[in-house]
């Protein structure tokens, strides 16, 4: 959304900045609101009291004075596709403030003579896009806004606040002191199952973090097909398994895995289902792996007998 033309002061607006340079109030901004709307023949920018067709109200999440011309304040917010309906053409931008005579006012708008189009929230990728508008004021002191607090963190804003010089300020001693808190923790309760711990406590986080982070991920859900990455961690070991059928007349079954093995099949095991009351091994059985018809993608499982049965199958792989 970077084809915004300078923000021109609605009547509404210039009267309040009026009362602002005067002394009577501050500019107390409250937030932006975007739409799709075209002005109509004949009219003007300076003669809206709301945007032409809004679609979005926008909270605002900082205002920035600008170090180098200190009469320019930018106004940021984050526009994001979350909860929107149906997806539209953002051609027009607008700043509202709070007048201590007619309450909230349309201060200041803006239009995109090529706007881009927002998707709706059912489209592939969640869109979050920054918008800046810059205004003029006599005195940056006068202008106040009402923060979203939940603002989404910009590219911009963590490269300010890496440059402060005080933001990171004893940072590494809480990192080595936090680090000690988990040795110790791990020390006293190496006994202690994961799912015993508090799942809202820091340590459970950031071991959560750490795991994910080593690409640990697993799904039982479904018994007869199931499996679990072990990570970086441990090689990136691969284990699956889960059971499979033998229709009849037919001598081998191919079958697939839940997921492909990224680099290899290290190995597969078999194992007949004898099922009911089995005490004994039946003399017939026998189930092997045909070893050169199975891949990372799956597996060919041999058998003995040609009606139907079942057996359990369990492969390792990275």
């Amino acid at each position: 959304m970077a084809n915004w033309q300078g923000a021109i002061l609605t009547d509404a607006g210039r009267a309040l900045q009026a009362k602002v340079e005067g002394g009577l109030c501050q500019l107390a901004l409250t937030k932006l609101k975007t739409g799709d709307g075209t002005l109509a023949p004949g009219q003007t920018l300076e003669e809206l009291t709301d945007l032409v067709s809004p679609k979005q109200n926008v909270s605002i999440s900082a205002i920035v004075l600008d170090s180098d011309q200190p009469g320019l304040v930018y106004v940021k917010g984050i526009l994001t596709n979350v909860g929107l309906v149906t997806g539209y053409l953002v051609k027009e931008l607008g700043l509202f403030a709070t007048d201590p005579d007619d309450g909230e006012i349309l201060y200041a708008v803006t239009i995109d003579p090529n706007p881009d189009y927002l998707q709706d929230q059912n489209s592939a990728t969640v869109i979050s896009e920054a918008i800046k508008l810059a205004i003029a004021v006599s005195n940056a002191s006068d202008v106040t806004a009402t923060l979203d607090p939940d603002g989404l963190l910009t590219v911009e804003d963590m490269d300010i606040h890496n440059d402060d010089p005080d933001a990171h300020d004893g940072i590494l001693e809480k990192v080595a002191d936090l680090l000690g808190d988990i040795v110790t923790h791990l020390a006293s309760n190496a006994a202690i199952s994961i799912s015993s711990l508090n799942t809202s406590s820091v340590f459970y986080r950031l071991l959560s973090y750490a795991l994910t982070a080593a690409g640990v991920q697993y799904n039982f859900t479904n018994s007869n097909a199931w499996y679990i990455c072990l990570g970086s961690l441990f090689g990136g070991l691969i284990i699956q398994g889960g059971e499979q059928m033998f229709p009849g007349n037919t001598k081998y079954k191919d079958f697939s895995f839940p997921i492909e093995f990224p680099n290899m099949l290290i190995q597969g095991l078999l194992c007949d289902n004898a099922g009911g009351e089995a005490t004994s091994m039946p003399n017939d059985v026998s189930v092997s792996i045909a070893k050169d018809k199975s891949s990372k993608t799956g597996m060919r499982a041999l058998a003995y007998r040609g009606d139907v049965y079942y057996f359990y199958w369990l492969a390792v792989g990275i």
